[in-house]
């Protein structure tokens, strides 16, 4: 975690009076670090700079029922391999040190015309976090933190117009959840650009995991559809799918099924913000790729 990959100068300020102000003061006075600026508020986590016998740390608290409560388990089973190291851990709350990022980052890297390379750095983190194996009683299922797609078609939460497409994404999700689960392992869960940061000292780091229980392939879904906000292109998918397949070691059309069911999946969750168009467009994008043969 860092303070540029989370925003954190820019987030919201947390208002005195909030129950997780006074509980994160209380656990950075429990572990002895000492608070540096003011918390912020990012999303549903409380997030507040601090420093432990003089390091750079950053304390995290999610909400109890934020689909990233475990995230902190994952990390630290992760032990730094390839991931920001975690300090100390209760519950929801975490605290790990805080990154000096250098370099452009991998939203940068694209923005300047290196999205192959960025893609390549994404997928190695991914083939080192599969390969690590990691099994947890904390870990959420990865077609189902926040409903399954037939839970939400079920409910009436798509609108009649993607009904279609997302009944037929609901049935492929249900049948890879429904198959063997003898390769299902631990995943970050939200691998994209914004997540894997460059530290001056130790590399490419992961951040913001969900700590997810899915099969390997999963770990790459969330790739293709960004860096968000940048807008999905036909040719961009295109070209990050050939590059993706090669890089996992997985087939072209495995790595666009992928980002097509993640992709239905995050239509749904941004059903009611503006983030609905970019996540549709992905969608479609992948299924008509994939319907090509490719």
């Amino acid at each position: 975690m860092n303070e540029r990959g989370t925003g954190l100068a820019a987030l919201q300020r947390a208002r005195p009076g909030d129950a997780r102000l006074r509980r994160a003061r209380a656990l950075l006075a429990r572990w002895q670090a000492v608070p540096e600026g003011a918390a912020r508020l990012s999303g549903l986590n409380l997030l507040w700079p601090a420093r432990l016998a003089g390091q750079p740390v950053l304390l995290k608290l999610a909400r109890a029922d934020d689909d990233e409560a475990g995230a902190g388990a994952f990390l630290a089973a992760l032990r730094g391999d390839g991931a920001v190291r975690i300090l100390r851990r209760q519950g929801p709350a975490t605290l790990m040190e805080r990154l000096a990022p250098v370099g452009p980052s991998l939203a940068a890297m694209v923005a300047d015309g290196r999205a192959d390379a960025a893609t390549r750095i994404l997928a190695a983190a991914a083939r080192r976090v599969i390969a690590r194996r990691i099994l947890l009683p904390t870990l959420l299922p990865w077609e189902g933190r926040a409903g399954t797609l037939t839970d939400h078609l079920s409910a009436g939460r798509v609108p009649p117009e993607l009904r279609p497409a997302f009944a037929r994404a609901a049935a492929l999700s249900a049948e890879i959840a429904a198959g063997p689960r003898g390769d299902w392992t631990g995943l970050h869960g939200d691998l994209h650009h914004g997540n894997l940061i460059r530290d001056r000292v130790r590399g490419w780091l992961l951040i913001d995991p969900k700590g997810l229980l899915g099969p390997p392939g999963y770990e790459i879904a969330n790739i293709l559809g960004n860096p968000f906000p940048l807008p999905p292109t036909r040719a961009r998918i295109d070209r990050q799918a050939d590059v993706l397949a090669e890089a996992a070691s997985l087939p072209r059309k495995e790595v666009l099924r992928w980002t097509w069911v993640h992709a239905a999946y995050g239509t749904v969750w941004s059903l009611t913000d503006a983030d609905r168009p970019h996540w549709q467009a992905v969608m479609e994008i992948a299924d008509d790729l994939r319907g090509r043969g490719d």
